[in-house]
């Protein structure tokens, strides 16, 4: 009877333990718990994303507003190749002059005649003048030999990686904010400590007296277990004591004894 009235107050309070931890949980309860947890990865997420925002603005102030004046810089671009070959022009003629001079002499050395003599010097002049036009126009950049390569770089690695950096940052701000916005939605639902500590005591307590039950019915099982042995053991010491009575052992010589009666007999 102790057993089962236990085992029924133990259910009850089983039962009574699992309602308040369901009004516990609707409560926020969980979220009570889990605060200090829940406001440690919002400051971890505020930070990483005022990291990843520092790191854009880094983008922002380098080469990225270049993109706006791309068309810009691909004018700029075209214009140090075409000053790149008026330089290459200038001492091309340059060099071109001295060359057609010392062909014309071996030529004259040679005693081809004037008038090959002249077709030569026609086309070799044609050939300057058409070098030397190109020589002569302005060089608006003036830039060093350099400059080109530093463009073309510029247009064809640095902004393309920018781009691609700032699209990977922006991503990753966007997941940020979404990851704080659900957290912000959450602390937002924990309950005041006030609130909660109602709850909180009604748990704690329903939880108390299940273990306690349940701690008082354990040690009674472990009461029955031992009687059971006892018990156990003491009918065994009884059969054994019975099985003595009912074959007592025979005195010594009196086997004999019963041998010499038959024989008189």
């Amino acid at each position: 009877m102790e057993t089962g009235s236990l085992v029924n107050e133990a259910g009850r309070l089983g039962k009574d333990l699992r309602d308040k931890e369901k009004r516990f949980q609707e409560e926020g309860g969980d979220l009570f718990l889990r605060r200090r947890e829940l406001e440690s990865e919002m400051a971890e997420l505020v930070r990483r994303k005022a990291a990843t925002e520092d790191h854009l603005r880094e983008l922002a102030a380098g080469p990225l507003p270049l993109l706006m004046v791309d068309h810009l810089l691909g004018e700029v671009e075209a214009q140090a190749r075409k000053e790149s070959e008026i330089r290459h022009n200038l001492l091309l003629v340059e060099a071109m002059t001295e060359r057609d001079q010392s062909i014309l002499q071996w030529l004259e050395a040679e005693k081809l005649g004037a008038p090959v003599l002249k077709r030569v010097d026609k086309k070799l002049s044609t050939d300057r003048k058409a070098r030397a036009a190109s020589a002569n126009e302005p060089l608006l950049l003036d830039a060093n030999a350099h400059f080109t390569a530093h463009v073309s770089h510029l247009r064809s690695r640095v902004l393309p990686e920018a781009v691609e950096s700032s699209r990977q940052l922006m991503r990753s701000i966007g997941d940020l904010s979404e990851r704080i916005a659900r957290l912000e939605a959450e602390l937002g639902r924990v309950p005041d400590e006030d609130r909660i500590a109602s709850f909180q005591k009604e748990l704690d307590s329903a939880r108390k007296a299940h273990l306690e039950k349940m701690a008082e019915l354990n040690a009674l099982k472990i009461r029955a277990e031992i009687l059971g042995r006892q018990r156990t053991e003491a009918e065994a010491r009884l059969d054994r004591f019975g099985d003595r009575v009912a074959d007592p052992p025979v005195p010594p010589g009196s086997h004999h004894s019963v041998l010499n009666y038959s024989s008189a007999a």
